[in-house]
């Protein structure tokens, strides 16, 4: 355990430099998700949960949503913990990130300690992985990130238990499958298995022909084939078994997430009703044949978001040369027309795991071009080659083979062909999507690049430790060649770009401005003469130490340290919290409102953020990070309307209902043909449709101060919240409304929208197949009344009273796990009430004319045998983690 401190102590000064602005508390990490969605997320969580409650439902987005359902709220992850330490929110996220990426590199170098690696080439890789570029940032997703801290002990012990069977081993990869789903990340989870699986078939089928050889000689066909199959049988059958006992550990998350995504927009197949309502839409739109090419916006094509293009490969070799995302818009690689969006700025994992992968990279070749290559015996493939690999070609997803065919094609003269087809079709990662059960509903491609950099570490530790016991001539050739690549980046940087006449307008971004070209050339000169300087050093370091020396090792660590910290700094993005000024503006305007509907899905941010560069700013700060966090904050852009205790019924979240899109499609044609005379009152009708209190306009602007102005001068932030319906409550009594039976309620939905929102009725729609209470009759005028007397995020209590059948309407989306009672005033009888769909997004129920106390209240089914099976699942893995095989050292491993 001694040997564990040297990495641990690495790991804490070069991670902490890294992220000490957000560790001390001065600044919160900012850019992407980790500051819009996860900060005001946690924080509103937590708060519940410090306070002494279980939060199981999520009043404030949509129309309500389960928290367990959104595997990224991570609710029953052990490592949470740390936001009850008494940090505030944002100290405490960066905590929580900082615990993760340790955790990262103590994993990698646990997993090479035990593939017979040194205390320094094992240091080495653990360094390598937790501050690579694919790696660190994750801080921009934490859920990911915990997903690639666990990853390596996920890999690298079940491995070890598919080989040879130790109880220990498989206690210890189950519980990091487990931990990562209880994280929030499904997705790395599935992917390990994935891996796993394909490692053992791969192996099977590597094997199959030695052993068709050695049995021909042997005149014992049947027997050698019978041993491989029980062998590979036993294999899998040894995976299996680990994602049983995975899944009964993280049991408590998984029940709730598969039983919400069941009902989600990427699960749900829509009846022929929808598909004809939303046939304009994109996100429902009917399946297409598997060689054809998705419509833009549905789950279909968005399953390929965040794929990596080939040409971003050599950001592993230079560090920073695809250019930067932040505080300037460098990146060149956008002026490529097949560049999606971009997952990470870096590949980089340091110069020496670029010149081990050099090294390596004829041998890949070899095997690709020919397989019977005396040369590629003597040096044949491990796990880690399989790792790289797999992370390199899954991650290009929507790069398939389709897309290369095309793009041939049009390099060598021709007009563009396949352009119905799906570009992904032949690539690795369709495959998945295609042939894989369940992994359609994941998205990003580019998270199997986590793969690639556990991998390089390990070949990383492989190669140090093989250089100190013999001759390095590869390392001198491989750091030559990268020598060269960096003075050819060098030569290029030095070119008068900018004087080509590039179209440089596909480039820009919308935050951060224009393409920098010239910024880009410094850039490209600084990675060049980076690369090369620590090439160099490392080309004299294996020149000079003779084998054997126990210096190289201790050198190359401290190089790589200095190199990946000085990287990594760079790739973490910070911001201040905004003036107490405009918070307390900001509350003072939102401060009467507790339920609204946004009218702008993202807010109209200045323009000049789009055209001008942050660099041509007169403000020598350059604060256009501060300009952009402080933006999305004041404007409650995302989920910061949590952080305003505001619940608002168009936010973003992980997963949506598929409800909700088709009923804001019913929605938005009437708002958009009505008359501006007749706009405020239907907006009006639509907040008492939803029982919401206003409509919230953000408006994100900065005036004209002049040419001579500072593009970073104080941005205005308003809420135009004009109230619609004061005094909403959220349980309505309504007295006019009509049976529709769930089957056709798609088909009158937009019927009933238009109606309501025109005034032309005030009658509510339920959805139910049995009689219906409700009468025709008028003998008596309604006189009801509704008084609340509790509400919860989980409870509200009511008191009714009613002169004849009423509509018990709640604000509330129905999930299938809240359950309604009444009974008579006064009285202990509760009357059981089957809580049904009301005005498609909503739920209630029919009450009989009386004085009654009504109760709805969120009961999950899956709480209790969730929590059994998951205090079963946890008991099983400590028995097996105590009593099993001592955890030794295992064999190295060919793939």
């Amino acid at each position: 355990m001694k040997a564990f401190l040297i990495p641990l102590g690495l790991l804490t000064l070069s991670l902490g430099a890294i992220l000490y602005p957000a560790l001390s508390g001065d600044r919160r990490l900012a850019f992407r998700d980790v500051s819009h969605f996860y900060q005001p997320l946690y924080r509103a969580i937590d708060a519940r949960i410090s306070a002494g409650d279980l939060p199981l439902w999520n009043p404030l987005d949509q129309f309500g949503l389960p928290v367990a359902g959104e595997t990224t709220t991570a609710l029953f992850y052990p490592v949470r913990a740390v936001f009850h330490l008494g940090f505030d929110t944002p100290q405490s996220l960066a905590i929580y990130v900082y615990l993760h990426l340790i955790l990262a590199g103590l994993s990698v170098f646990w997993i090479a300690r035990r593939h017979h690696g040194s205390v320094a080439a094992s240091a080495l890789a653990g360094i390598v992985y937790a501050a690579s570029g694919p790696v660190l940032f994750l801080y921009t997703n934490p859920p990911f990130l915990v997903g690639a801290a666990w990853l390596p002990m996920a890999v690298g012990f079940l491995i070890e238990a598919v080989h040879r069977w130790n109880r220990s081993s498989f206690a210890i990869g189950s519980l990091s499958l487990a931990m990562m789903i209880l994280g929030g990340d499904v997705q790395s989870a599935a992917q390990v298995i994935v891996f796993l699986v394909g490692y053992v078939l791969f192996r099977a089928i590597r094997r199959l022909r030695i052993v068709r050889r050695r049995t021909r000689r042997s005149g014992s066909l049947r027997l050698g084939y019978s041993m491989l199959m029980t062998g590979t049988a036993r294999r899998l059958m040894t995976i299996g078994l680990a994602i049983g006992l995975a899944s009964a550990a993280a049991s408590l998350q998984i029940i709730p997430s598969w039983q919400w995504s069941q009902q989600s927009v990427r699960r749900h197949s829509p009846s022929p009703g929808v598909a004809q309502l939303t046939a304009a839409e994109p996100y429902v739109a009917a399946p297409t044949a598997w060689w054809q090419a998705p419509e833009a916006g549905t789950h279909q094509a968005n399953v390929y978001d965040f794929s990596v293009g080939p040409w971003q490969w050599i950001g592993a070799l230079l560090p920073g040369v695809c250019g930067e995302m932040f505080p300037e818009n460098t990146r060149i690689t956008r002026l490529v027309p097949s560049e999606g969006k971009t997952w990470t700025p870096s590949l980089f994992l340091g110069v020496l795991p670029a010149i081990c992968l050099l090294i390596r990279l004829p041998i890949y070749l070899r095997r690709l071009v020919n397989r019977q290559s005396q040369r590629g015996r003597g040096n044949p493939l491990r796990i880690w080659d399989g790792m790289i690999l797999a992370g390199l070609v899954f991650s290009l997803g929507g790069f398939g083979l389709v897309w290369a065919v095309r793009e041939l094609a049009y390099l060598c003269g021709g007009a563009m062909i396949l352009n119905d087809c799906n570009a992904a079709v032949g690539g690795p990662y369709w495959f998945l999507v295609s042939f894989v059960p369940g992994y359609s509903n994941f998205r990003f491609p580019a998270k199997w690049l986590v793969f690639f950099s556990l991998g390089l570490a390990l070949l990383t530790a492989h190669t140090i430790d093989r250089w100190s016991r013999t001759s390095r001539d590869g390392s001198i050739r491989a750091s030559a060649v990268l020598i060269g690549i960096s003075a050819l980046t060098l030569v290029v940087s030095l070119l008068p770009i900018g004087s080509l006449g590039i179209d440089l307008r596909p480039a820009a971004d919308r935050f951060f401005g224009p393409l920098n070209l010239s910024l880009w050339q410094l850039q490209a000169f600084g990675a060049a003469v980076h690369a090369g300087l620590f090439a160099a050093i490392i080309l004299v370091l294996c020149r000079r130490c003779t084998p054997g020396s126990s210096l190289l090792p201790i050198a190359l660590l401290a190089l790589t340290l200095f190199d990946l910290t000085l990287h990594g700094r760079g790739l973490i993005a910070t911001a201040s919290a905004p003036s107490e000024l405009k918070l307390a503006e900001m509350q003072q305007t939102t401060a009467p409102l507790r339920r609204v509907v946004s009218l702008a899905t993202a807010p109209r941010w200045p323009e000049r953020w789009g055209t001008s560069s942050p660099s041509a700013t007169a403000d020598p700060r350059n604060r256009r990070i501060e300009q952009v966090e402080h933006g999305q904050q004041l404007s409650l852009f995302m989920r910061w309307h949590l952080d305003a205790g505001i619940a608002k019924l168009n936010s973003a979240a992980s997963i949506s209902h598929w409800r909700g899109p088709i009923f804001w499609d019913a929605v938005r044609p009437v708002l958009a043909d009505s008359p501006p005379e007749q706009t405020s009152e239907r907006l009006s009708r639509l907040c008492q449709l939803l029982g919401a209190d206003a409509t919230l306009q953000p408006r994100v602007a900065q005036p004209e101060l002049g040419p001579t102005a500072s593009t970073e001068s104080p941005m205005q932030v308003s809420l135009d919240a004009r109230i619609r319906n004061p005094g909403v409550a959220p349980i309505q009594l309504v007295d006019d409304w009509r049976v529709v039976a769930p089957s056709e309620i798609v088909a009158v939905l937009p019927e009933h929208v238009s109606d309501y929102l025109t005034g032309a009725t005030e009658a509510s729609i339920l959805e139910s197949e049995g009689d219906s209470l409700r009468t025709d009759s008028q003998q008596i005028s309604a006189v009801s009344e509704c008084q609340i007397e509790a509400h919860q995020p989980e409870r509200t209590f009511a008191h009714v009273e009613a002169s004849r059948p009423t509509l018990v309407k709640f604000f509330q989306m129905q999930d299938g796990n809240w359950t309604a009672r009444y009974r008579a005033t006064g009285g202990s009888v509760w009357h059981q009430a089957t809580s049904r769909p009301v005005d498609f997004v909503n739920q209630g129920f029919e009450l009989p004319a009386g004085n009654w106390q009504v109760e709805f209240r969120y009961r999950p089914t899956w709480l209790v045998p969730g929590s059994t099976i998951s205090i079963v699942g946890w008991a099983l893995v400590l028995v097996m983690l105590f009593s099993g095989n001592s955890l030794k050292k295992h064999e190295r491993t060919p793939v």
